[in-house]
């Protein structure tokens, strides 16, 4: 019987002792740590002298690191971030002025308690330059002295044009299947007659400084007679370039893009297509108005570092440009996504910090 009354008091005491998990432990971790990586691929070199991260979120306050310059890409460590979801992280780089040049932001991101993540920001420019778009020159106004000329005799042409363009200026090209010009390529030229009778087509085409032209046909009289003859003058509306787009603006070398351009002709002339480019590549489809492109070498300089362009022509002395700048670049420029990642990091081409990602 003195063994009972020796257990019931110490069943007493354990079941007023309490639970090993009603509450939190005292050493539990609330906060976790990102790795940050930033890429600044439009960036020409020293461009950037300084990027800064900034996480924020509701229920947090702010908390700023800045990166370090390491092998091409800014890189660095934040620690002590409250734990939760919608992390929103913001990179922002500036020059040594500091002048705010390139932003990106990762948002609804979620800080784990007591682990290392990654996030990873490729910066745009914030002051983008606007869309390509160019329109042709339009012809104000032509006169000739006179519409019917003696062989051998004179004709003097002035022409006043401008490019709608802001900042574009106008040049001036004056042939014939026969005759001359005393100044081809000026605003005002005298076109002497050649010695044989005939109708002789005076053709101007008017080029602005990206490709698009307009053409003005003027048929005159070669006769040595005095009688008077019709005037026949004809414009030729140069076509429009209205979109030009890409299905990739960054991609690597061997990496292929599909290119469509829409234009239209103000005459329902049919057009023509050709497609060029600043750096070493190939073109499919490269006389439609949908081609391909594929570059085959890294070109020099920064990002945006190639131009692919199309002309569009209607057959008769029209045309109009469009382009688009596309960013040709190796494939350690683009960081890895973010993904479950290994705890130890690797050797790579951009920071010897990145982790070895696994897309999940």
């Amino acid at each position: 019987m003195r063994s009972l009354h020796l257990v019931v008091p110490l069943l007493l005491v354990l079941a007023g002792l309490p639970a090993c998990d009603s509450g939190p432990r005292a050493n539990e971790p609330t906060t976790g740590t990102m790795r940050l990586s930033v890429a600044t691929p439009l960036a020409a070199p020293g461009d950037v002298s300084r990027v800064t991260v900034t996480v924020s979120a509701a229920d947090m306050a702010s908390l700023s690191t800045d990166l370090t310059l390491t092998g091409g890409t800014w890189g660095g460590v934040l620690e002590g971030i409250p734990a939760g979801a919608q992390r929103t992280f913001l990179a922002r780089a500036f020059s040594a002025s500091n002048t705010l040049r390139y932003e990106g932001k990762a948002e609804d991101i979620t800080v784990t308690a007591g682990a290392t993540g990654l996030v990873t920001l490729t910066l745009q420019a914030v002051d983008a330059p606007p869309p390509f778009t160019n329109e042709a020159p339009v012809v104000d106004a032509l006169a000739a002295s006179a519409t019917t000329v003696a062989p051998g005799g004179n004709i003097v042409l002035t022409v006043s044009a401008h490019d709608p363009n802001a900042g574009d200026t106008v040049s001036y090209a004056w042939t014939a299947p026969s005759g001359s010009f005393s100044a081809p390529t000026q605003a005002s030229t005298t076109w002497s007659a050649p010695s044989t009778q005939g109708e002789v087509t005076l053709s101007l085409t008017v080029t602005d400084l990206h490709g698009a032209s307009l053409v003005v046909n003027l048929t005159v009289s070669v006769s040595a007679g005095t009688g008077t003859q019709e005037v026949r003058i004809g414009f030729n509306i140069a076509p429009g370039v209205t979109s030009l787009t890409s299905s990739r603006s960054w991609l690597d070398v061997g990496q292929q893009t599909a290119l469509a351009v829409l234009a239209t002709d103000g005459d329902g002339d049919p057009l023509s297509y050709q497609w060029s480019a600043t750096c070493e590549g190939s073109f499919t489809g490269a006389s439609t108005a949908n081609a391909s492109f594929t570059p085959s070498a890294l070109p020099g300089g920064a990002c945006n570092n190639c131009q692919v362009r199309v002309t569009v022509t209607d057959g008769r002395g029209g045309q109009n440009t469009g382009s688009v700048a596309l960013c040709v670049g190796k494939a350690s420029w683009r960081l890895p996504p973010v993904g479950k990642s290994s705890p130890e990091p690797v050797e790579s081409e951009v920071d010897a910090e990145v982790l070895r990602m696994i897309a999940g």
